[in-house]
């Protein structure tokens, strides 16, 4: 198996100048403890830029804590597993997790994950779902949008309520029912 010595200089021979690697989280560890491990494989070894994306196997209010330090030390992407029974989280872990980003700030990562968890939480109502996102801080029009695509999608074009259908037919010309082979 490839460190990263050998890793990176394989890639940059292939025209790579970036990777990012899983710095990954021991169960009852910290993220920084994480990070941290990872820094000490790479630092030093690598023959082109590299970064972290870091993947959350234990997830608890002091992991949530350390979420802006790991943002300040350049970790932009985190990840949550569904399978492998040493890694996931559970299903209110990762509903945690998920909206665990709603108003911290941290960028792209916040807007998806606060939609994915008020579609979750919306029970299928595209109009709940867009109320809750307009209500969860951040950049709420992009999450109350997406949080009400992702339920229209689930639940059917025309779940979208028809305020929402009259000003996208009214901007853009697009007809939901029509676009989905529903009737109106």
């Amino acid at each position: 198996a490839d460190d990263f010595a050998s890793g990176t200089r394989a890639a940059v021979c292939g025209g790579t100048t970036t990777v990012l690697d899983f710095a990954t989280q021991d169960r009852g560890g910290t993220l920084q403890q994480a990070l941290d491990a990872w820094h000490r494989k790479a630092d030093g070894k690598c023959s082109c830029n590299y970064g972290f994306h870091m993947a959350i196997t234990d997830w608890n209010e002091s992991v949530k804590a350390e979420l802006p330090a790991m943002f300040e030390q350049g970790v932009t992407s985190f990840k949550a597993y569904m399978a492998y029974d040493a890694l996931k989280l559970d299903d209110a872990a990762l509903l945690d997790f998920l909206y665990g980003f709603c108003g911290t700030g941290l960028p792209s990562a916040d807007v998806c994950a606060a939609a994915f968890a008020l579609y979750l939480c919306a029970g299928g109502s595209a109009w709940r779902a867009i109320r809750l996102g307009a209500s969860a801080g951040g950049d709420t029009d992009t999450i109350a949008a997406l949080s009400g695509a992702l339920t229209a999608a689930h639940s059917g074009a025309l779940d979208v309520p028809e305020p929402v259908r009259a000003r996208v037919r009214t901007h853009n010309g697009l007809d939901y029912a029509a676009l989905a082979g529903e009737e109106s």
